[in-house]
């Protein structure tokens, strides 16, 4: 569900509530999510780039 949220975020600009803020925070926060992210470098970078935007 984060990278969906993410997606709608970089794709169109998606403007994200207060409830859609504390899960992406409470999911990123995750270390299963640093895992993931660790195996897929592109993705890591773009939401790199979204965080940096905010």
């Amino acid at each position: 569900m984060t990278y969906a949220l993410e997606f709608a975020q970089r794709t169109i600009g998606y403007a994200f509530g207060a409830t859609e803020l504390a899960y992406i925070a409470h999911t990123t926060s995750r270390a299963a999510y640093g895992r993931a992210m660790d195996h897929c470098p592109a993705t890591k970078a773009w939401v790199a780039e979204l965080a940096a935007q905010s």
